[in-house]
């Protein structure tokens, strides 16, 4: 029974259960589509992305990216460990972007 008037719902839980799940579906390839295929190797240098809810502390012009820095391992789990100045760190693949230099510019290597 309805609380707010006086009938019975028929509620179809099957098709409801069916469309979160073709909504999931969607969802996941929207999100899937911004992601960018890459292979990352030790030597290659990345930028660690900035995750918004630290950004909105920064000042509005300032970079949303940290880096460029070193991967010196690459794990089967989707993390990398990254040289930062005199510390490694494990961070996962989805915060990092692939860097390229502007102009030709070098990084020195490993």
């Amino acid at each position: 029974m309805d609380m707010l008037f006086r009938q019975r719902v028929i509620i179809n839980w099957e098709k409801l259960k069916r469309m979160r799940q073709e909504q999931a579906i969607n969802n996941n390839n929207k999100e899937n589509k911004k992601q960018i295929d890459h292979d990352y190797h030790i030597g290659n240098l990345v930028l660690i992305v900035t995750p918004t809810s630290e950004r909105h502390k920064q000042r509005k012009l300032s970079s949303p990216t940290k880096g460029p820095y070193a991967i010196t391992r690459v794990y089967a789990n989707g993390t990398v460990r990254l040289l930062r100045g005199t510390f490694e760190e494990t961070i996962s693949i989805q915060r990092l972007l692939p860097y390229t230099p502007v102009n030709n510019q070098r990084w020195p290597s490993l």
